[in-house]
């Protein structure tokens, strides 16, 4: 009764998530006017190519083209951090057309380079932006005197960086600020930056700290002041606050933590919309691709005598699985999906499943590779490549379930047929 039980429980959920993976077939079962189909992430492509005008210091002119180029680095590693699918950045020379619309920076001695940055993306075009303008220099600056009796009035001064003081502290004396969710004053939980002074400094900055206790200081980031109260904790933490909102404590880790941009100034010359160059792709043709390439895999292995019948029809019921499950958990769960990469993850994932099945004694070196290759590409990936990684990571995954449930399926069907 158990074996019985076990098979119709492995075969329905075979057949549900058949139903989900195969194409359309949401709209024959409504729920809810909803439909479950792919996130297809084509929808929400957008393109623009921006001009960036850095203002460079003067004293600075000799070592121009390398601040330039640390520019480029900087703004490419965050945008590749961001998850930005496509990237070029590239040494632009601005048209008179667009020099005539540029907003004129306050210090006209500074040096002006420029570069064009080209995006092709789905995400937030406003965080975009933000990440690409912010030079990511943090400064800890001290209050002018007369901001010291300022009125209730005037309260927005301060928060205005021309009523601060530099300090010695900005970003290069402190080794990373990292981004942690902790308890804020109210008793509500928020998001803090939390500074570590680089080696040979932290004696030296909490003595800065002690001198000016119960003292206002204001903290420098992207052009606008934090203003806060120096407090006897602060030596051994000091955090400044960023806020309740996740997706901005992620934006500023990237900005704080990809290094700083060599410039006094970022600021946006042009930009111009692009339509999306986008690798059309139906639904349809990548169940179509997957599925030849399983029949292809499968014909390959009934040819060679040495491979047992079963343990094809075992490779087989478990890719089967393997896709309807990962389809189905996709399609559910609303997850976005770049459908041309759907092919070679497929095509892939076939291979690591055959290699588990048909070499049984590698199949642990097999695995461990699968895996740190799959995370080589996540970590050191560009464009669409950490997406690629999490698939095939995906895939693997999947896989450790329906091999446990492929070895119980025919387990129980053969004690049923016994």
């Amino acid at each position: 009764m158990k074996s019985y039980i076990i098979v119709i429980l492995i075969s329905a959920l075979l057949i549900s998530t058949l139903f989900f993976a195969l194409p359309k077939t949401e709209f024959l079962v409504p729920f809810h006017e909803q439909r479950f189909d792919l996130n297809k992430k084509s929808e929400n492509y957008w393109k623009e190519e921006i001009v960036l005008e850095l203002n460079i210091e003067p004293k600075h002119k000799t070592l121009l083209e390398g601040k330039v180029n640390q520019a480029k680095n900087v703004l490419y590693k965050r945008l590749q951090k961001m998850g930005v699918e496509e990237i070029q950045i590239v040494n632009y020379k601005p048209t008179e057309e667009e020099l005539e619309n540029s907003i004129d920076f306050e210090d006209e001695t500074m040096l002006k380079e420029y570069l064009k940055v080209i995006i092709q993306t789905t995400k937030d075009q406003t965080l975009v932006s933000r990440v690409i303008t912010s030079t990511g220099n943090v400064k800890i600056m001290e209050p002018k005197e007369e901001l010291k009796e300022i009125s209730d009035e005037d309260q927005l001064q301060l928060y205005m960086e021309e009523n601060y003081e530099e300090t010695k502290w900005d970003r290069s004396k402190f080794r990373n600020i990292l981004i942690n969710d902790l308890m804020a004053g109210d008793g509500e939980r928020s998001y803090f930056g939390v500074f570590k002074p680089g080696f040979g400094n932290r004696r030296e900055f909490n003595e800065f700290l002690r001198e000016r206790e119960g003292e206002n200081i204001g903290v420098l980031m992207d052009s606008f002041v934090i203003p806060m109260q120096v407090t006897p904790e602060m030596t051994n933490l000091f955090a400044v606050g960023i806020g309740p909102d996740k997706n901005e404590a992620e934006i500023q880790n990237i900005i704080l933590n990809t290094g700083v941009i060599p410039v006094k100034n970022i600021s946006i010359l042009s930009s111009q919309q692009k339509n999306p160059n986008i690798y059309e792709i139906e639904h349809v043709q990548v169940i179509l691709a997957i599925f030849v390439s399983i029949i292809s895999v499968l014909l390959f292995l009934y040819q060679r005598e040495k491979e047992e019948k079963e343990k094809i029809l075992q490779f087989a019921f478990s890719l089967l699985l393997i896709f309807t499950i990962s389809l189905t958990i996709l399609k559910i769960w609303q997850i976005p999906v770049d459908l041309f990469l759907l092919i070679p993850a497929g095509i892939l994932g076939t291979i690591f499943v055959k290699k588990m099945y048909t070499c049984p004694t590698e199949s642990r070196i097999i695995l461990i590779t699968s895996v740190v290759v799959s995370a080589l590409m996540i970590i050191f990936g560009t464009g669409y490549i950490p997406i690629l990684g999490n698939f095939l990571l995906f895939i693997i995954l999947i896989s450790f379930l329906t091999e446990i449930l492929t070895k119980t399926y025919f387990k129980h069907a053969k004690i049923i047929n016994s």
